[in-house]
């Protein structure tokens, strides 16, 4: 189900914006001062199987602030709370941690430019994904 959202005053729509980015900011920030941050990539959990695709603001923090991404992999959380329920059922999850990816931050700083940057980001989501799906016994969709 998508959502839209419609504003009709331009000043609306730019605090919208401005709240945005106040808040990946924030995000940021924290990385910096060497806080541990958890993302749910995926954005979402259904009762269908395989890997969502990726949604991109836990690797843009991740270049912006040159920290590394640790994959985590959730193997068996659909049996745990399965469809319709609200309880969690007594099953075993499995949770692997795997290496580090790091940003390559030479390649991005020293060319100064967003477009590195974007390319940056897009190769830690795709490592990343690669990474969950050697541990779970799902599809990548």
């Amino acid at each position: 189900m998508a959502s839209i959202l419609v504003v009709e005053d331009e000043s609306a729509m730019n605090d919208l914006i401005r709240a945005e980015l106040e808040a990946e900011g924030h995000v940021v920030r924290q990385a910096l001062d060497g806080h541990s941050l958890v993302f749910f990539p995926e954005g979402t959990f259904t009762a269908d199987s395989g890997i969502r695709p990726f949604q991109l603001g836990a690797f843009k923090a991740a270049v912006a602030a040159g920290v590394p991404i640790i994959p985590v992999s959730l193997a068996g959380t659909r049996r745990f709370l399965r469809e319709g329920t609200y309880l969690p059922r007594p099953t075993r999850v499995t949770i692997t941690l795997s290496r580090p990816i790091y940003p390559h931050m030479a390649s991005t700083r020293a060319s100064g430019s967003e477009s590195s940057d974007w390319h940056e980001l897009i190769r830690l989501r795709d490592q990343t994904r690669e990474a969950i799906a050697r541990h779970v016994d799902e599809p990548v969709l």
